[in-house]
This record gives structure tokens, sequence and C-alpha cells, in this order.
């Protein structure tokens, strides 16, 4: 049951990140930009996938077959948050985050957006975890 809600949680947290990011996709792409770490001719591209992974993953992992490659994409796809908000604090440079969009609460430092990086990454790991070990032992999560 636990297991179930933190899956939830995160899928949640995804779906939201991924809805504001396709509203705006053009903001999005700005966002990605102004970290300074990826060619100009690659946003675009990136910036039209990465909510299509967000949403595939997010939702992937609810279905046994598919669960634990979905998890693998949340704890990928945290983790290049988390690398990119561990650039920007490392070089002192304050992006524009477009993870949440005009959302402020969700927005408010780089600080702020490495933390919520690192707690995604964290739980998704986690949440790969209880899947393995569930599998293992021919236990549902």
């Amino acid at each position: 049951m636990i297991t179930l809600l933190a899956k939830g949680l995160l899928a949640g947290l995804f779906l939201l990140a991924a809805t504001v990011k396709f509203q705006d996709l053009q903001g999005f792409a700005a966002s990605i930009r102004s970290f300074h770490l990826i060619p100009v001719f690659i946003v675009p591209f990136i910036a039209a996938t990465v909510p299509v992974m967000e949403v595939v993953f997010a939702l992937g992992q609810f279905f046994r077959k598919i669960g634990g490659g979905a998890q693998i994409g949340l704890i990928w796809l945290s983790g290049c948050f988390v690398c990119f908000y561990s650039y920007s604090l490392f070089t002192g440079i304050s992006p524009e985050c477009g993870c949440f969009g005009k959302i402020a609460i969700l927005n408010v430092s780089p600080m702020f957006g490495f933390f919520r990086a690192s707690a995604m990454f964290f739980l998704s790991v986690f949440l790969w975890y209880l899947d393995v070990r569930c599998r293992a032992t021919g236990r549902l999560p």
C-alpha cells in the first residue's frame, strides 16, 4: 500500500511537470538553454521529448511488465535533473527553471530545485529497489 502511494506521489509530480511543459514548450526550451549545457540545435528536440518521457515513465511504473523499465527511466530523468542543478550550484548560474513552469511555489531557487530533484531521484531508486526485491521473492509490490 505504501509503495502504491509513493508511486502515485512520484507519478503525480512527473505528470504535473509534463503537463506544464506541454503548455509552454518554448518556455521549457528557454529554460534548458539557460543552463548553458546542451548545444542549442538539440534544445527543441529535448524540450519536446522530456515531457513525453515523463508521462510514459510516470504511468509505466504502474504496469507490471514494464514497471521496472519505467522506474529506471524515472531514475535517469531525475538523475539528469540533479546533475543540472548541481552544475548550476557549482558554477553559480541561476537558470530559469522550467520544471514546473510558472508554479511559483515549486520554482523558488536552484538549491530548492536541487533538493526537489534529489528527493525525486531517491524516491525513484527506492521504488525500483522495492520492485526488484518483490520480483525476486515472488511477492506483489
